[in-house]
């Protein structure tokens, strides 16, 4: 007969070998890419966060400096006039017309050189302007008596300025706000003095606004009332003065609460962060004498203006997979690459399973009928015996040899051969009991293990099984042959081992090929096999 052989064939992996390896491995690696990336995310909104915060800080606070340093410098400006001599005669009424003259003059060479001045004048102790220049000429004659300006300036001790917002009253002719800085005029006179003041173009004082808030963020600048005074958008400037108030104490009074509240910082609510600082316009005094924001003391009452920077949420920096489009593609990117890595690596694992079974199974069948081989009868068996002993049943063994099976070979062909055992092997699982082990052990040889028998009758009955199975003809195709087999059966005695019951199933089968062949035998000595 040819000798079996077994060809190495790498084995394919099915699709379900490969699903679950390939699931498993992308969850493990999805969800490791996804913490990293939003660990990585979660840093990036945190470093950008800090930046925002430190950024519009540093824009309140230079804008708030700005403001101060222009009023700070104005105000030196106007404190050194206060004391010239031709200011207190000219505000006395004892000056001729000769030291007018030359206060006229000076004034404008004062708004020559500074362009955020657009008037300087002097002021009677009843409010009639006695001199009062501008850019265009000299401009006296108005009566401030009455002016919410000149009031401001009543109860100043010498070397106190006043601040006031104007609207376009006072000059009109740009259209923008004024802030008026007086002060009192320098005098030993016991008649009540006079004060001395200087407009300034309120656009000059936002100067250091609008160039360090600039147009792209949301900033205000605020009175103590939450008026706007002025918005980074040219639509949001000084309406107040000029008919269109805007109150930002009134669109966000939340946020004005904590505003007015304090002097600087920065805070987040439902509707984002908004960092503020404020300027103290009237408390030019305190700063020139070389205070500062640590040691001046906060006074909710005295006149403030608010600087504030606002952004809104959803500008806020996010550590969200949907912040924006670039950052959900590359996550998607990445999600696919993991993918891709699940791939290789469950292809890679259902390959070696799949090896590792068909090493197992060419270990434990017989390579040309897919039955048992020898070496797992013989386990089967040892286990077979083992619980015949534990529960005092019955166990046997049929040895098969087919009849005349060399005259098949020797007339098809050794091809027609193996597939007339192939059919004979599927014959006789058919015919055994479930639970059976039918094995090959080797060309025409198989062994049929029946374990938990009932007695010696229910072993004859699956051999007769046996031999009624393979009296129909096998269908091999062009040929349709039949198979007789002797068969022997030992039903194993109490303490008897495995070789010895093999022996015994061998000697029968020898007996019933003696006895006229496609027959069954029992081993001598079976009719009581239990002791």
């Amino acid at each position: 007969m040819k000798r079996d052989t077994v060809d190495t064939v790498v084995p394919r992996p099915t699709l379900r070998e490969h699903a679950w390896p390939f699931l498993r491995t992308w969850l493990a690696l999805g969800v490791a890419f996804t913490v990293a990336f939003m660990v990585v995310l979660t840093g990036q909104a945190s470093r950008a966060q800090l930046e925002l915060e430190s950024s519009r800080s540093a824009s309140t606070t230079l804008t708030k400096r700005a403001a101060e340093s222009t009023l700070d410098f104005a105000a030196t400006d106007l404190l050194v006039l206060a004391v010239d001599l031709n200011v207190d005669s000219l505000a006395g009424g004892t000056s001729n017309e000769a030291e007018r003259l030359r206060l006229a003059t000076l004034f404008s060479a004062f708004l020559e050189k500074k362009p955020g001045l657009q008037r300087i004048g002097v002021v009677t102790a009843t409010g009639q302007d006695i001199l009062g220049v501008t850019a265009a000429g000299e401009a006296s004659g108005a009566n401030w008596g009455e002016h919410p300006s000149f009031a401001g300036t009543r109860d100043l001790a010498t070397g106190e300025v006043s601040v006031t917002v104007l609207g376009a009253e006072t000059d009109g002719r740009d259209g923008s706000a004024v802030v008026r800085i007086a002060t009192q005029v320098a005098s030993d006179s016991e008649q009540p003095p006079g004060y001395v003041y200087m407009d300034i173009a309120a656009i000059a004082l936002a100067g250091g606004f609008l160039s360090n808030i600039g147009d792209q963020q949301l900033a205000y600048l605020i009175d103590e009332n939450g008026d706007v005074l002025l918005g980074a958008h040219a639509s949001e400037r000084w309406g107040t003065y000029f008919g269109a108030p805007q109150s930002f104490a009134d669109e966000q009074p939340h946020r004005w609460r904590t505003v007015a509240a304090g002097s600087g910082g920065r805070e987040f609510d439902s509707d984002g962060m908004y960092a503020y600082s404020t300027v103290f316009p009237d408390r030019i005094a305190e700063r020139l004498a070389g205070e500062t924001d640590d040691t001046l003391a906060y006074e909710e009452e005295s006149k403030q203006w608010k600087i504030v920077s606002v952004v809104p949420r959803e500008e806020l920096p996010s550590a969200s997979l949907l912040r924006d489009a670039p950052t959900f593609l590359t996550f998607v990117s990445g999600l696919l690459a993991m993918a891709s890595i699940a791939a290789l690596i469950a292809h890679a694992t259902a390959v070696r399973r799949a090896l590792q079974r068909s090493i197992r199974e060419l270990a434990e069948t017989d390579s040309l009928t897919g039955l048992p081989n020898r070496r797992v009868l013989a386990d089967r068996l040892a286990q077979a015996l083992t619980l015949a002993d534990r529960n005092g049943s019955h166990a046997a063994v049929m040895f098969l040899d087919l009849d005349r099976f060399k005259d098949v070979n020797d007339r098809y062909g050794h091809d027609i051969g193996d597939r007339f055992l192939q059919g004979v092997a599927a014959r006789l699982v058919a015919s055994v009991r479930k639970g059976d082990t039918v094995a090959r052990q080797g060309g025409d040889e198989f062994i049929v293990l029946l374990p938990q028998l009932d007695g010696v009758e229910e072993a004859e009955r699956v051999a007769q099984r046996i031999l009624d199975g393979l009296a129909e003809p096998i269908d091999l195709g062009e040929h349709q042959l039949r198979a007789g087999t002797s068969i022997g059966v030992a039903v194993r005695v109490k303490g008897e081992g495995a070789d010895d019951l093999i022996a015994k199933a061998d000697a029968a089968m020898y007996e019933a090929k003696q006895g006229g062949r496609n027959q069954y035998r029992l081993s001598v000595g079976v009719k009581n096999p239990v002791s």
